[in-house]
């Protein structure tokens, strides 16, 4: 799950293991699911701003509620719907696919990214030499 907070990410990666802030962190998720997809060409794998919600992290003063997203994520579940057509590393919203932060495509960086989390994990990614 990642949000359009990614916009405001930096892919730069520096510091993400220690001071990661929310932008980063869901810019690192949208990386993450383009690099599975390299990885993974028989499974969708896909990134999603679900919007802002009414929820204990979203807030009393957002202005959405978890129907739409959740209506999109139950199709999407069940292989219907837009969402399951999307080609596998799209980011998309309740209302479609949309382009991405630059940096989540940067394939170099997505496998530092890859690499940290290997790192700090200790587990390898099916498909990784």
């Amino acid at each position: 799950m990642s949000s359009d907070s990614h916009f405001g990410g930096d892919e730069s990666l520096k510091d993400c293991t220690t001071s990661s802030s929310y932008a980063n962190s869901k810019l690192q998720d949208t990386m993450l699911s383009k690099a599975f997809a390299r990885r993974w060409t028989d499974v969708q794998s896909v990134s999603m701003h679900p919007g802002w919600l009414k929820t204990k992290m979203g807030g009393s003063s957002a202005p959405g509620t978890t129907d739409k997203s959740s209506k999109v994520l139950a199709e999407w579940s069940a292989g219907e719907g837009f969402a399951a057509k999307l080609d596998s590393g799209a980011f998309f919203t309740t209302g479609g696919e949309q382009s991405p932060h630059g940096g989540a495509d940067n394939v170099k960086k997505q496998e530092e990214l890859m690499k940290i989390c290997r790192d700090i994990a200790n587990v390898t990614v099916p498909g990784e030499e």
